[in-house]
Parts: C-alpha cells; sequence; structure tokens
C-alpha cells in the first residue's frame, strides 16, 4: 500500500502530503471537542467522518492537536475547522503558536 501511493508514513502512523493533492486541493482539517456545548460532538464526529477522510477529522477526547498538526505541517496549505467553544479555539490556537505554524 505504502509503496503504491508512494507515501511513507510519519511517526505517527500517517501517510500525507501535497503529493497526494491536485494543484487547486487545499485539505480541511477538523477538530472537534465532543464535550464542549450541547453534547452533540459525537454525531458532528460521525457525519464529518463519512464526508472526509477519517483522519481529517480529531476528536479532542482522543488527544490534543498536536499530534495531528505535527503530521498535517508536511502540507504547504490546509485550513483548519474548530468545532468546541471559546476554549477550544483558544486551545487550537495556542498549539498552532507553539508549533510557530
Amino acid at each position: 500500500l505504502t509503496r503504491e501511493f508512494g507515501g511513507v508514513p510519519d511517526k505517527n502512523g500517517y501517510i500525507v502530503g501535497d503529493e497526494f493533492l491536485n494543484s487547486k486541493d487545499t485539505p480541511l482539517l477538523v477538530f472537534v471537542n465532543a464535550r464542549s456545548g450541547p453534547q452533540q460532538g459525537h454525531v458532528l464526529i460521525t457525519q464529518l467522518r463519512r464526508l472526509l477522510n477519517p483522519i481529517q477529522v480529531w476528536d479532542l477526547a482522543d488527544g490534543g492537536p498536536e499530534k495531528i498538526l505535527e503530521s498535517f505541517s508536511i502540507m504547504s496549505k490546509f485550513r483548519i475547522l474548530v468545532c468546541g467553544g471559546d476554549g477550544t479555539v483558544s486551545w487550537i490556537i495556542g498549539a498552532l503558536e507553539k508549533m510557530a505554524m
């Protein structure tokens, strides 16, 4: 599988990179805090994982954002969607600043 697609898994086990994209594509990385708000996060995660590649949807209950941000940092560009409250947004922004992204 790795040889067929030409990618090598990173230390987190993900194979991501610009070589898998068309020049017009901009990947979306989604962070969901299922514990925030009216507790609809699990439904949202399920729906988003059906629409996107499951590695693009990160449940913050499974760990902080640093691991997946590190994997996506090799991309020349990507967008981030944060689903949660003000604290969740601050958490992600703090992680981005810490990683100088």
